[in-house]
């Protein structure tokens, strides 16, 4: 019952323009939850205003993030996919980074590797942490990529 209040409230709130500074201020309980370290409840703020509109870097970027530290993995990879879609202008370049981390994680390795090569394509900072690990990670990927290889071929035993 309380979610369908919820629902009807957040329809007026977000129908009627004239409550933009409402819609700011779930942004800001959003982002006050995710400086705090609570995940959870930065993913319900963040995905109600998520809902009504997908084109917002910063938001699908923060909602993103709180997915990814709360372990909802394949959201938190959805939204980075779709960041990066539509991150022009590359404003939002770590999305390669925990995409390809997210990737490897579920054992996605090639998929993995192929975000930590365009990140390392894209990223014009060469002394830099991040690039490090992503060239590093790339090399690393490589080893997985055959151990997993093997893994999957059966062993034959001759009798």
């Amino acid at each position: 019952m309380m979610k369908a209040y919820l629902f009807f409230f957040l329809t007026i709130v977000f129908a009627n323009p004239g409550f933009s500074q409402l819609i700011k201020e779930y942004k800001k309980m959003g982002d006050v939850a995710l400086s705090q370290g609570d995940y959870y409840n930065a993913i319900q703020h963040y995905r109600m205003l998520i809902e009504k509109d997908t084109s917002r870097l910063e938001l699908v970027y923060n909602y993103a993030e709180a997915c990814r530290k709360y372990f909802q993995y394949d959201e938190a990879m959805i939204m980075y996919d779709h960041l990066i879609k539509i991150d022009e202008k590359g404003k939002y370049p770590l999305s390669y980074i925990w995409l390809a981390d997210l990737c490897k994680t579920k054992g996605q390795y090639i998929k993995a590797k192929g975000y930590y090569e365009m990140f390392v394509s894209g990223y014009m900072e060469k002394n830099d942490y991040w690039y490090k690990k992503a060239a590093h990670e790339i090399l690393a990927l490589d080893t997985s990529i055959l151990l997993k290889e093997k893994e999957e071929k059966p062993l034959k035993i001759k009798m």
